[in-house]
């Protein structure tokens, strides 16, 4: 079984397979460089337990994630919401596309636009349970579903429910 879950940094021309199972970090994982693709075989979760940080951080072009359940290991609740990261954070990321994942916020939201992004894909994931919003950008920019015309974010075939302020906590 490969599994790593750090940083993957400055790796270029990487294709990594990670087996059925569950993955916790003590922070986010951190995926940054060029040509990379992370791939879940089966039934793969990955869970951070730092409820302030990121579940995955991505700097870097050409990367894609695939396949995986991510969220933080406590998910607040409707009072007292605990957690305060996001699913997947993007930094200086481009031509990215994440597919087919599952991401349980229960933090803030399940992906963010941090900084100095450009075309990255979002396709057949579930984003839901979090709690500020589906996604949110570094100028305090909050979405609670698709739109057309966003400068980073583009979406096909996505379900994205239960977000936001009124959102039942899962």
């Amino acid at each position: 079984m490969f599994a790593y879950f750090g940083k993957y940094s400055g790796k270029s021309d990487l294709y990594v397979l990670v087996e059925e199972g569950e993955y916790y970090a003590d922070g986010g994982i951190w995926i940054t460089g060029e040509n990379i693709v992370i791939e879940g075989v089966g039934d793969v979760h990955l869970y951070s337990n730092k409820l302030y940080s990121s579940v995955m951080e991505i700097m870097g072009s050409n990367i894609l994630v695939k396949n995986f359940h991510m969220m933080h290991t406590k998910p607040g609740d409707g009072e007292n919401q605990n957690c305060s990261g996001r699913v997947i954070m993007f930094d200086n990321a481009h031509n990215c596309v994440i597919e087919n994942c599952d991401l349980n916020g229960c933090g803030l939201a399940g992906l963010h636009d941090n900084v100095g992004n450009s075309d990255i894909l979002i396709r057949n994931c579930y984003i839901h349970n979090n709690s500020l919003g589906a996604y949110t950008d570094i100028d305090g920019g909050v979405w609670q579903e698709a739109i057309d015309d966003h400068p980073v974010f583009k979406f096909e075939n996505n379900r994205i429910e239960n977000n936001g302020p009124d959102r039942t906590p899962e």
